[in-house]
């Protein structure tokens, strides 16, 4: 599980983002375009720095994810399996999950 970050102008691959033990799911950029979400079919859940390449964070999962998005004010994401949805806020509340 690669993800590559390009440069459209000339489709260089600039940042291989590696860390996932198998394929990548889903990715969702947070609002600022600095950090973005990943899921994979390892059952992790990583946040990347797009600025160094760098994971900063690595969370496992209790089924493998098919969707991660943040929300429009970046303040908090959801993940999705095929059996729940979980909204996950950064700073401070819950989890709230839906099965």
């Amino acid at each position: 599980g690669e993800i590559c970050i390009w440069r459209t102008s000339d489709w260089e691959c600039l940042l291989r983002l590696k860390g996932h033990k198998g394929p990548v799911l889903d990715l969702a950029i947070h609002p600022s375009g600095r950090i973005a979400l990943s899921v994979g079919n390892d059952k992790k859940l990583m946040l990347w720095n797009l600025t160094t390449g760098k994971c900063n964070y690595t969370s496992s999962l209790p089924t493998a994810c098919k969707f991660v998005r943040w929300t429009p004010s970046g303040d908090a994401y959801v993940v999705a399996s095929t059996r729940s949805l979980s909204h996950i806020p950064l700073a401070g509340g819950h989890e709230r999950k839906f099965e």
